[in-house]
Parts: structure tokens; C-alpha cells; sequence
């Protein structure tokens, strides 16, 4: 038997169930998760921000431990290293089939037939996907890599989401090493975004953020500016009165794409990261974005290489890391409905749940 919360949408509750532990099929593995983290896309599933199948196991931020392997098959890490029991692993949020329309096109993070881990409607124990339980299923498709047990979990548990998908972001914003950036939101795909831009050398990388205390962790994590708020005046003075070569829209709120297209330069890329709930339509002047030539990216989730080089960052970062940066607080798996009540009322970058005492 095995442990996990399922969330009920419309009671707003959460149920802890025991259930079979599962037997993983061909191309299956089934972890022990060692540790979770609560990402703002879960508050948003619970808050009812967003559509969520129910009743479901969210979490998606997660390490593994592999406990057992389907019998027929071979499981190899994405660089191709085989895996086996006792290996800690993390694990990309979409499985997927590598042969649809959309997996052929470069964008297997909306393969036609994928599996997202939290995001799916449980309904039996094949469908044990989400990281608020004891164990994972990983379905066939799942994009697997080892991560050493020498990364603190608080730095793991993000690859497979935020830090993934600032790899994309940074990625599509292709700013030189002697360009500029500003990073709207302070939350951790924004961090991270800040850090990978310093790993790659760029030097002047401005965060906004109107949270103070987010705010303090910028320069932490790469930024050479931080403000709580954008006008023409900090933008004439960080960049020479051009605008900055990339804008990276991390936190979701329409407001920011007013800030973004105000602070970008004529032939400059925005990247837009956090719109993952609805919201109410942003106004957008055609002429302006044809005549100053710029560039509009929409990044959700990853690929498998983005994912590679997730885990290759965090290896780096660990070695500079303060525990504590990231999670604020860790909550036994019982006590989940206090550790989204306390993520709800203290919005710390992350609160993190553990499936047992420790």
C-alpha cells in the first residue's frame, strides 16, 4: 500500500487515501518521492484560478527514488546512462510519445496522447502521478535523468518545472554576453531566469519585482539591478535611454506586458513565461510591434534538452547555494492542506513537503 492526497475541487478539500502500491508495467518505473515542492501552478489549481481535473494528485515539482522497474524494457536517463533501484532521479512534467504532430515539431510538451505529472485526473493506481503522495508511477515516454544526492532537495525538486522552463525562456531571449535583460516577477521561474542569465554572462540583468522580500533574494541569484517598480527614467539610465535587449515576462499579471513593451528596444525579444491562468485580454497596438520590429515568444514547459541542461545548471548552482534560499518551510505529506494555507498567506518562493517524518 501506498499514500497519497487527493484534492476535491468542489469542496475545496483534501483526502489522504491509501492505495495499491502499483507493479510498473513495460517502460514503467515507480519511485519513492523524497521530496516535493508546492509551485504557484498548484495554488492556482487550488485557489480555482484555472480548470483542474478533480479528483487529482497535483505536485510536480518532485525527487525520486526508484524502488522498482517494469520487467520488460530497458530505462535510460536522457544522456543514456541506464538506471536502476536506488538511483535519485528527477523527471520532465510531460511524458510523451516522441512520434505525434506536435512531438515530431520540436514540442513534446504538447505530445496529443501526454501524461502531465499533478495534472491529471486520478482515477485509479496507474494514474499516481503527482508528487503530493509516497510514490510516482512514471509512465512510458517520461524523460528521466539522475541528479546527485549531494543537491539539496530544495534545489532539486524545481528542475523539472521552474528551472526547466527558465533553460526555454533564457534560451528564446538570445541576449549576448555584453547585452541586457529585465526579468518581470520575482518568483522562482523569475530567479532562476536571473541565475542562467549570469551563468551565460550576460551583465546587466534587471529584476522587477513589487514584492520586497522576493525582491531581496534578485541580486542573490544573479541580477545586477533589482527595482520594485519599471519607469523611463531607470530604463534611459540602465540602458543608456535604448531599452533592454530582452524582456522576460515572468509573473502573469497583464500589467506586465505594458512594462515589457514599454522597456524593450526597437528589434528586441519579449518572452512570455507566466500567463498560465486566464485572464482578462491585454490591449496590443500591431503597429507599434511591426514598426519597432520586435520579437513576441510564448514559452510553456520544455524539451528534454531544456530539461538536460536544467539538471547541469543545478549541479553548478549547488556548489554556491545557501539552503534555505529556496523553500521557506517543510511540511509532513499529513499536513498538506497547512502547507498550502501557509504558501496561500506567506508567498515564500516555495514551501516543500516531505512523505514522511525526518
Amino acid at each position: 500500500m501506498t499514500k497519497a492526497v487527493l484534492f476535491h475541487s468542489t469542496s475545496k478539500t483534501w483526502e489522504m487515501v491509501d492505495v495499491d502500491r502499483p507493479d510498473p508495467g513495460d517502460g514503467e518505473i515507480l519511485v519513492k518521492v523524497l521530496g516535493c515542492t508546492i509551485c504557484g501552478s498548484d495554488l492556482h489549481s487550488v485557489a480555482g484560478r484555472r480548470e483542474t481535473p478533480c479528483p487529482i494528485i497535483l505536485g510536480h515539482e518532485i525527487v525520486g527514488e526508484i524502488v522498482e522497474c517494469g520487467k520488460r524494457g530497458s530505462h535510460y536517463s536522457i544522456d543514456g546512462v541506464p538506471l536502476a533501484v536506488g538511483d535519485r532521479v528527477v523527471w520532465s512534467v510531460v511524458a510523451s510519445c516522441g512520434q505525434c504532430f506536435y512531438c515530431l515539431r520540436a514540442l513534446p510538451q504538447k505530445c496529443t496522447g501526454g501524461r502531465k505529472y499533478g495534472h491529471s485526473k486520478f482515477r485509479s493506481v496507474r494514474d499516481l502521478t503527482g508528487g503530493f503522495a509516497e510514490h510516482v508511477l512514471l509512465v512510458a515516454g517520461t524523460q528521466c535523468q539522475k541528479i546527485s544526492k549531494q543537491i539539496p532537495l530544495e534545489l532539486a525538486c524545481p528542475v523539472g518545472c521552474a528551472t526547466a522552463t527558465a533553460v526555454a525562456a533564457v534560451e528564446a531571449c538570445d541576449v549576448h554576453q555584453d547585452g541586457s535583460a529585465m526579468v518581470i516577477g520575482g518568483g522562482l521561474v523569475g530567479l532562476m531566469t536571473c541565475a542562467l542569465l549570469k551563468h551565460h554572462g550576460v551583465r546587466n540583468i534587471c529584476c522587477v519585482e513589487p514584492n520586497s522580500c522576493r525582491l531581496s533574494f534578485a541580486t542573490q541569484f544573479g541580477a545586477t539591478h533589482s527595482r520594485l517598480e519599471m519607469d523611463r527614467a531607470t530604463i534611459a539610465e540602465l540602458t543608456s535611454d535604448f531599452g533592454f535587449d530582452a524582456v522576460i515576462e515572468c509573473s502573469g499579471q497583464n500589467v506586465a506586458y505594458e512594462v515589457a513593451s514599454n522597456s524593450v528596444r526597437l528589434g528586441g525579444t519579449i518572452v512570455l513565461v507566466g500567463a498560465v491562468f486566464p485572464t482578462s485580454p491585454v490591449p496590443v497596438v500591431l503597429e507599434r510591434i511591426v514598426r519597432r520590429n520586435l520579437r513576441i515568444v510564448g514559452i510553456h514547459n520544455y524539451t528534454p534538452k531544456h530539461f538536460l541542461a536544467a539538471v547541469s545548471f543545478t549541479e553548478q548552482l549547488a556548489k554556491t547555494f545557501r539552503p534555505g534560499s529556496i523553500v521557506n518551510r517543510w511540511f509532513e505529506l499529513a499536513d498538506l492542506a497547512d502547507a498550502i494555507q501557509y504558501a496561500e498567506q506567506v508567498r515564500p518562493l516555495r514551501v516543500g513537503l516531505y512523505p514522511e517524518s525526518r
